[in-house]
């Protein structure tokens, strides 16, 4: 079972003010910047029956401020994120915290010798099997960067530590 961290303090690192000032200036962005999306025409003719302004020249999307806004009060205060086992599932609802291993560090630091070295494809199944151990911890993502491995398999698409550490285990 997941066991989360229930907030005893909030921390207010930007005030109610700077955080509506960011939300404003985000719908600017929106709405006059737009987002290059290279989409299908029937996707453009889908974001524009949705209120979005499409530029297909451009290939980019513009969305009105009442188009974001309205998206916004549609979306839920909290959701879960569900695991393989139900009982692993974990709800996001900005009371509650949950302790990960993240990261993806290119270099290692040797505890015996102090040197640095690159990460490894067995360090990353080292990590992976000491966050398993661990029921504290909610969620894996890689820790380390396999770099003896292909760049295409070094960001957690090389599956064998995590096949090897979920071996027996249901917390997935």
């Amino acid at each position: 079972m997941i066991r989360p961290v229930r907030w005893k303090t909030r921390y207010e690192l930007i005030s109610r003010q700077e955080v509506q000032a960011i939300h404003e200036a985000s719908l600017q962005v929106l709405e006059r910047t737009g987002v290059e999306m290279p989409l299908s025409t029937a996707r453009q003719e889908q974001a524009q029956d949705l209120g979005l302004k499409v530029d297909k020249e451009l290939r980019r999307i513009y969305f009105p401020p009442a188009v974001v806004e309205a998206a916004v009060h549609q979306a839920p205060r909290s959701y879960a994120l569900c695991a393989r086992n139900p009982v692993n599932d974990f709800i996001l609802d900005g009371d509650h915290g949950y302790l990960a291993l993240d990261g993806s560090g290119t270099d290692v630091l040797e505890l015996e010798t102090g040197a640095v070295r690159p990460s490894t494809k067995a360090d990353l199944e080292a990590a992976v099997r000491f966050a398993d151990a661990l029921p504290q911890i909610a969620f894996l993502w890689p820790a380390v960067s396999a770099r003896d491995c292909a760049a295409s398999l070094r960001a957690g698409g090389h599956a064998d530590p995590i096949e090897q550490a979920r071996a027996g285990n249901d917390r997935g």
